[in-house]
């Protein structure tokens, strides 16, 4: 299953005229790919790893940069985020600037964009980086925990009450899924795409799972 979900994506790559090409492992730098559900601590796991590692976090930069390219602002190429389902009802916004905010227009800038990261090195939040960047990543993790616990700290980081952080972590986990499945149709759940799933329910101190990943980045092979 792996091997064929990364030569589908290294075939949507070519296919957009993007070289694969890359240096022999010694000579690239250090790239994580961080996926992350909703009250897993992905944010905080990010920050840690990057003073650990004095690496760049890529996460809200990786719109900026796609917007830069699609020539509009940041706002509107928001809307595609992670949800590509609300792609349908940008119809109208690009009708009346000229601006192409389809899905193949998106999808195109967003691999050059997390292609870019790829060759200069950090920490890749989100947004399928690990299917992507699958042959170039030094180490992809992913952090999940139960529907009870992501919600319950969901809610205390958002001051929400018990129900309404459920319906927020089951939103967002749910458009994350359909974002990656609509871009790569690959399913987010996948353990075979990921060299590290860490479930926050048993390790659920966030400085202890960044120390957890820098001990894993340490020991894999540079082989890939």
């Amino acid at each position: 299953m792996t091997e064929s979900v990364h030569e589908a994506i290294q075939a949507l790559i070519r296919s957009e005229g993007e070289a694969v090409e890359l240096p022999p492992p010694h000579a690239r730098p250090t790239v994580i790919t961080l996926s992350r559900e909703a009250g897993s601590n992905g944010d905080v796991v990010a920050e840690a790893l990057a003073s650990r590692l004095n690496l760049e976090v890529h996460d809200r930069d990786v719109i900026d940069r796609v917007a830069q390219r699609m020539h509009t602002d940041a706002s509107a190429v928001s809307a595609l985020d992670e949800a590509m389902g609300r792609a349908r009802d940008l119809w109208l916004y690009s009708l009346f600037t000229g601006y192409d905010l389809s899905q193949g227009s998106f999808k195109r800038h967003l691999i050059n964009v997390l292609l870019s990261f790829g060759r200069i090195g950090g920490i890749v939040v989100g947004r399928g980086g690990h299917l992507v960047l699958g042959r170039v990543a030094t180490l992809r993790i992913r952090l999940t925990g139960s529907p009870e616990a992501c919600a319950r700290r969901y809610g205390e980081a958002h001051g929400l009450d018990a129900a309404k952080a459920r319906e927020d972590v089951d939103r967002i986990n749910h458009d994350r899924s359909r974002f990656v499945w609509d871009m790569f149709h690959a399913r987010l759940n996948d353990p075979t795409t990921f060299d590290v799933v860490v479930n926050t329910d048993r390790f659920n101190d966030p400085e202890s799972v960044a120390d957890m990943i820098v001990d894993s980045l340490n020991r894999v092979s540079p082989e890939m």
